[in-house]
C-alpha cells in the first residue's frame, strides 16, 4: 500500500474512531476512546489524557494505555509552572519535541519518553503522545494527532452538554413529581371540601373559591406541561391543520363560541404537539373574548403557514411583545398559555407573530417554511408598526 492510500485509510478509521467519540456518554469515555484510537488508528501508543481540575487548579491524569502503564509508570498532576504539559493548556498552542528531556520545562528530565507530542484539549486539558526514540514525529503524525485531539475536544464538549441537560432534566423530574404530588393532593382535598360545603350551605363566597381552585387546576396543567415537554417534539409527519383543530376545539369547554376553518393546509408536525398549541390558542379566545366568540383558522398566502383569528377586543399593541413571554398576564390569566404556543412554535422551528384579524380582533400567524415571512406580502408601514413578530 502507498503511502497516500495509507493515509486515506487512516483518515477513514479516524473519522469511524469520530462517530464513537461522539457517542460516549461521559468524559471518561471520551478520554478512554480517545487513548485508544490513539493507540490502534494512528499507531502511538504512549498516550494519556489529563483534564483540567478547578477544585485543585490543576491538570490531573484521567486515562493512558496499558502500555503507558508499563513505560511510565504512575502520571503526575501537573499545576502551573511544572511542566511543558502546562505550557501547553495555558497557551492553547500544539507542540511537539524530537527530544523533550532537552527542554527546560520538562516535567522529569528521567523520563523514559524521548519524543514527545503534548496536544491541548480548549479549556478541558491536554492529550500527550509520547515514543521512547528521538525525533520519531514526521508532518502527518502530527496532522493526524491534531485532528483526533480537536475531536476529542468535540467529544468532550458534548458530554458535557449532555451531563448539564440531564442534570436539568433530573431536576424538571423532581419539579414533576412535586407538582403531581404535593400540589395536587391538597387540591383534590380542597376541592372535595369545597363541594361538601356547596351542600350544606349556599354562600357567595364559594363561587369564588371555586375559581381560584379552578385557577389553580389549570396553572398546575400548564407548568406540568411545560416541565415534562418543553421545547421537544415527537416524530413530525404530515398533517392536516384544519383537521387537528377540530379535534382540539373538542378538547377545550368553549361554551356558545364557533370554530371555522377556511381551507385545507398540510404541514410537517408532531400532532400531539400541535393540538397542544390549537388548544391554548382556543382557550385564550374563549377566556379573553368570551363564550360567544368566533375562531377562524386558516391558510397564510402562499401556502407558508396557517392563522388562528378571533373576533374579540383584540391584542393591545403594547402588550404585543409581551404576550409569549413566561408568566405575562394582563388579567387573572395563568401567563402560561400562550408560553406554551411558543415553546410548540420553537420546537417546530416556525415563526409565530401577534396581530390583528379582519373584524379587530387577536389573529396569531405561524410561518411553517424557513423562507416564508408570516402575514400578506404588501403591508403599509402603520399596519407593519402595529404587528409583532416572534422568531424562535
Amino acid at each position: 500500500m502507498t503511502n497516500s492510500r495509507r493515509k486515506v485509510a487512516v483518515l477513514d478509521t479516524l473519522h469511524a474512531a469520530t462517530r464513537r467519540l461522539m457517542d460516549a456518554e461521559d468524559k471518561q469515555s471520551v478520554c478512554e476512546i480517545a487513548v485508544e484510537t490513539a493507540s490502534d488508528v494512528l499507531g502511538l501508543p504512549l498516550n494519556a489524557i489529563w483534564l483540567y481540575d478547578e477544585s485543585t487548579h490543576s491538570l490531573r491524569p484521567v486515562t493512558e494505555t496499558a502500555q503507558t502503564r508499563e513505560v511510565i509508570g504512575e502520571h503526575p498532576t501537573f499545576t502551573p509552572g511544572n511542566s511543558l504539559s502546562w505550557e501547553v493548556y495555558e497557551s492553547g498552542t500544539v507542540q511537539w519535541f524530537d527530544d523533550v528531556r532537552e527542554e527546560d520545562a520538562v516535567h522529569n528530565r528521567e523520563t523514559p519518553i524521548r519524543s514527545e507530542m503534548i496536544l491541548p484539549l480548549g479549556a478541558y486539558g491536554v492529550m500527550n503522545i509520547g515514543t521512547t526514540t528521538t525525533a520519531a514525529f514526521d508532518e502527518s503524525d502530527v496532522h493526524l494527532a491534531k485532528i483526533l485531539a480537536a475531536n476529542t475536544e468535540a467529544a468532550l464538549e458534548r458530554a458535557e452538554r449532555e451531563q448539564v441537560l440531564q442534570s436539568q432534566n433530573d431536576r424538571l423530574s423532581e419539579f414533576v413529581s412535586v407538582v403531581s404530588h404535593d400540589l395536587r393532593n391538597p387540591l383534590t382535598i380542597a376541592t372535595g371540601r369545597l363541594d361538601l360545603a356547596a351542600d350544606e350551605c349556599d354562600s357567595p363566597h364559594l363561587d369564588s373559591v371555586e375559581r381560584a381552585l379552578d385557577r389553580m387546576e389549570v396553572l398546575i396543567e400548564h407548568l406540568l406541561t411545560l416541565a415534562r415537554q418543553g421545547r421537544q417534539i415527537g416524530r413530525t409527519s404530515p398533517v392536516d391543520v384544519g383537521d387537528v383543530a377540530v379535534r382540539a376545539w373538542e378538547n377545550v369547554e368553549t361554551g356558545d363560541a364557533s370554530l371555522g376553518v377556511d381551507e385545507t393546509y398540510s404541514t410537517p408536525a408532531d400532532e400531539e404537539r400541535l393540538s397542544q398549541l390549537l388548544e391554548n390558542l382556543f382557550r385564550n379566545a374563549v377566556f379573553h373574548a368570551g363564550g360567544d366568540v368566533s375562531v377562524r383558522v386558516g391558510v397564510l398566502p402562499e401556502n407558508s403557514g396557517f392563522y388562528v383569528e378571533d373576533d374579540g377586543p383584540g391584542i393591545p399593541l403594547a402588550d404585543r411583545q409581551h404576550v409569549f413571554d413566561y408568566g405575562y398576564t394582563t388579567d387573572e390569566g395563568t401567563g402560561l398559555g400562550l408560553t406554551i404556543v411558543r415553546v410548540v412554535a420553537e420546537a417546530h422551528d416556525w415563526t409565530v407573530r401577534v396581530t390583528d384579524s379582519a373584524t379587530g380582533g387577536a389573529r396569531f400567524e405561524f410561518s411553517t417554511r424557513p423562507d416564508a415571512t408570516p402575514g400578506h406580502p404588501s403591508k403599509s408601514a402603520e399596519e407593519t408598526e402595529s404587528e409583532d413578530e416572534f422568531r424562535p
